[in-house]
Order: structure tokens, then sequence, then C-alpha cells
């Protein structure tokens, strides 16, 4: 005779998730909080990086130089130094070296040529909106540029077109270096002229000095020739200063 035993049938126990006092809500883990924050700020912070290293044109290794070397002596003495040239004055070979001069020289042509582009469809504008007016212009946006541009600093600093630094009173050289530049302007000597005024605490203090020298205003609405606040820290004992191709006329 066999005797038959029921068997005993286990189930899993459940489950419960820890809860938080009387409400039932579960508990939150300090360190699983953490980890999950850590975790999150270390994946943000990579996509940043390879971001900023594929808006310079550099892989993630390069870019890891460059953070390095910013952490030590560089970091104190190269804090305006983009990340190809810091790379370039540090390049480990000649290569190297050429090859972050050209990636710079790349795209700062282009932020170049589009400042330009921007600032000949200003002109355009201003020119079909206030067609009576004289343009002054102030060269703040370029020489802000300029700051963080090499090549719109050469701009800046060698110019593409003549220019001439004058002072706005009382300087007989000053306005005869002027109207000579300007008559050469519109004999076709020269194709076109920037004037710099010193001094000028207004646009209508430079319209009523070139209404005085009888600036041609049309030429100036074309922007044949263009009326322009000079940049701070430039003395009267400089004036006058001419930069540029002047066609014979003397720097």
């Amino acid at each position: 005779m066999f005797l038959i035993f029921p068997v005993a049938l286990t189930t899993p126990a459940p489950v419960f998730a820890a809860t938080d006092g009387a409400n039932g809500a579960p508990s939150s883990n300090p360190q699983n909080t953490l980890r999950q924050s850590t975790d999150r700020s270390e994946t943000q912070h990579q996509f940043t990086q390879e971001r900023k290293a594929q808006i310079w044109g550099l892989s993630q290794t390069e870019w890891n130089r460059y953070e390095t070397l910013m952490q030590g002596m560089h970091g104190y003495r190269s804090q305006q130094l983009d990340p190809l040239t810091l790379l370039g004055i540090e390049a480990r070979t000649d290569e190297e070296r050429q090859r972050y001069a050209g990636q710079l020289a790349r795209i700062e042509h282009d932020r170049v040529e589009r400042l330009l582009a921007f600032q000949r469809a200003y002109d355009d504008a201003f020119a079909r909106l206030y067609p009576n007016e004289q343009a002054i212009a102030d060269d703040t946006s370029l020489r802000r540029t300029a700051e963080t541009d090499t090549l719109a600093q050469t701009l800046l600093q060698n110019g593409q077109r003549p220019r001439v630094f004058t002072a706005l009173e009382r300087c007989a050289a000053c306005d005869r270096t002027v109207r000579r530049l300007v008559s050469q302007v519109t004999s076709g000597a020269l194709a076109a002229l920037d004037i710099y005024v010193v001094g000028a605490s207004s646009d209508d203090a430079i319209r009523d000095w070139a209404q005085s020298l009888s600036i041609p205003a049309d030429r100036v609405r074309r922007r044949d020739i263009t009326l322009n606040h000079a940049p701070d820290g430039i003395g009267r004992s400089d004036l006058p200063r001419v930069l540029g191709t002047t066609s014979g006329v003397g720097e």
C-alpha cells in the first residue's frame, strides 16, 4: 500500500516596494538617485564636448588635449585663444601646425565673408529706407568681431579701401587731406574712400562737418565714400592719417 501525502505547493512571496511612511509611496534610494544624476551629467557633458569639438573640426582626442592644455599654465595665459590657435601654437609636428592653421584660416574667412555680406545688406537697406540721409557708420561691430577674429582684425588694421583719419575741427591739414582724397573719388582716381572722424559727439556733427567740406552726399549714399566715428584711442597728434592704397597719396 502506498500512502499518498498531499504535496504542499509553494508560491513566491510577493515583493513589496519599500514605502515611505504611512502614505504608501515608494521611498527613493539616495544612492540610486545620485548615481542616475551623475550618469545623466556625464552623458550631457560628453555630448557637449563632442559638439564643441565638431564645431571646431576637431576629434575628441584633439579636444581633450586642448582642455588639458587649458588646465595648465595656458589656462592663465590663453583665455582669449580659440582651440585651433592654442593647438597650433602647441603643435607637436609641423604637419599639425599647418593643419590647424588651415582650419582656422577657412573658419575665419567664412566668418568675415558673412560679416561683410551682412554689412552690404545693411547698407542697401539703409539707402532704400532713408535715401536722403547720409549714413554714419560706427566701426564697433567690426572691432567687436576683431577681438576674436584674426582675419577681421587684419581687415580692420590694413583695410581693403583707402581710409583717412581726420579731426572734426581745428585741423587745417586734415581738411586739406580729406578734400584732396574726396576729389580723387569724384574724378575716378579713387574708387572708394572711408573717412573716420575723431572727436565727433554725434552723427549730426559729422554730417555738418561733411557739408562744410562739400563732401558729395550722393557719393555717401552710394557708399563710395563712408563717414564713420573713429575708434577710441586715436590722438589728434596722429592726424591726419591715411591708410591703404591711395593711388599715389602718401600715407
